[in-house]
């Protein structure tokens, strides 16, 4: 079985210049993320002096990459993430956006399922119409 890094490698590896860009931040975000939620156990578990400064560099770095990637694809493709603001290409904050701007969770996912949400409502729709027919017909005999 294929770990959830290893689908987003592989996914990554197939896009380049901006698509790439775009899915390496949306993936990276909640990685940084998690990484920050753990470290923040560390303070009042861990026993080593090298674990606890080791935590407190993560916390720091890791806070601070999040921050910068989010105003990039904030900034870059008019994304943003949870909780941030948007904004303007004059680097003034917008609440209300005078374009369109997709709001993602945490996770990112939102983005690569959208694409596929007409398809999949127009299989469904054609699948259900499909055995409505077959129930009309076994009904009929």
């Amino acid at each position: 079985m294929m770990s959830d890094m290893q689908t987003k490698t592989e996914r990554l590896n197939t896009l380049k210049g901006g698509e790439f860009d775009k899915l390496f931040l949306l993936d990276m975000i909640p990685h940084h993320q998690d990484a920050v939620e753990m470290a923040n156990l560390i303070p009042d578990r861990a026993t080593g002096a090298e674990l606890k400064t080791l935590g407190q560099n993560i916390i720091s770095s890791q806070s601070r990459e999040v921050d910068q990637m989010t105003g990039w694809l904030n900034q870059w493709y008019r994304v943003k993430t949870q909780g941030q603001p948007l904004i303007s290409s004059a680097g003034t904050t917008n609440t209300a956006p005078a374009s369109p701007t997709t709001t993602l969770p945490q996770t990112g996912n939102a983005e690569i399922i959208l694409p596929f949400a007409l398809p999949l409502a127009l299989l469904a729709l054609a699948t259900g119409l499909a055995l409505r027919r077959r129930i009309a017909v076994w009904l009929s005999l």
